[in-house]
């Protein structure tokens, strides 16, 4: 993930490496990744919202 130079090109390094860290990523670079890879981050995407109807 870390070397890939262009991951939104790459839905698969988004769907198996980026999406699956979700929880260890902070919550700006979760919105960040969610603006620009949004719909390759099912996962995180829903991670974001559920954190978003706590607060």
């Amino acid at each position: 993930m870390l070397i890939c130079k262009a991951p939104e090109r790459h839905r698969a390094v988004v769907e198996h490496c980026l999406d699956p860290m979700a929880e260890q990523l902070a919550s700006e670079t979760k919105e960040r990744l969610l603006k620009v890879l949004g719909e390759w981050l099912p996962r995180m995407g829903m991670d974001v919202n559920q954190a978003e109807r706590s607060a």
